[in-house]
């Protein structure tokens, strides 16, 4: 009940994400008869990380959603932006470059705990509001076979961590 009032003046809803999980869960948060569209941002993903990575990962989600809605408006609309960071020993982890990087990555993350940060941004008629939600994630050890298999897999290059 609350998420159809929630959506009750709703006509459309972009997602300003290409990412499939991100898809995924749309799909199954938005009431019957409300679908969306997928508009991934262009914004480049280069601000400044500064000394806040939650601060840094919610101005990012921002930008991203700034960037589509400039495109293509949002006064019918509601846009959706979102972006993942992982923070282990205060270091912002995000995409891996390439098998190495993963690899690298996986080896920080194995057997410690860290956090993730997502930030997300609303905007609708020329209202923006921007925020952050931030998990523990505790890994268990992980062998280097392990590493190398989901690395193989190609899983890790499209999220963060």
């Amino acid at each position: 009940m609350l998420q159809q009032k929630a959506f009750a003046r709703v006509t459309a809803v972009v997602l300003a994400s290409g990412s499939p999980r991100r898809r995924e869960l749309l799909q199954h948060v938005l009431p019957d008869g409300i679908n969306f569209v997928v508009q991934p941002s262009s914004f480049a993903e280069d601000l400044p990380k500064g000394d806040d990575p939650a601060e840094y990962c919610a101005r990012t989600a921002f930008c991203k959603g700034e960037d589509v809605a400039k495109s293509i408006g949002d006064e019918a609309q509601l846009i959706i932006s979102a972006d993942t960071v992982v923070v282990a020993d205060g270091n912002v982890l995000e995409k891996p470059r390439d098998a190495a990087h993963a690899t690298e990555m996986l080896r920080t993350l194995s057997g410690a705990t860290h956090r993730v940060v997502t930030g997300c941004a609303l905007f609708r008629g020329g209202r923006r509001k921007s925020f952050y939600e931030t998990t523990e994630v505790t890994f268990s050890e992980l062998s280097d076979e392990t590493i190398a298999a989901y690395v193989a897999s190609g899983e890790p290059y499209d999220k963060a961590g």
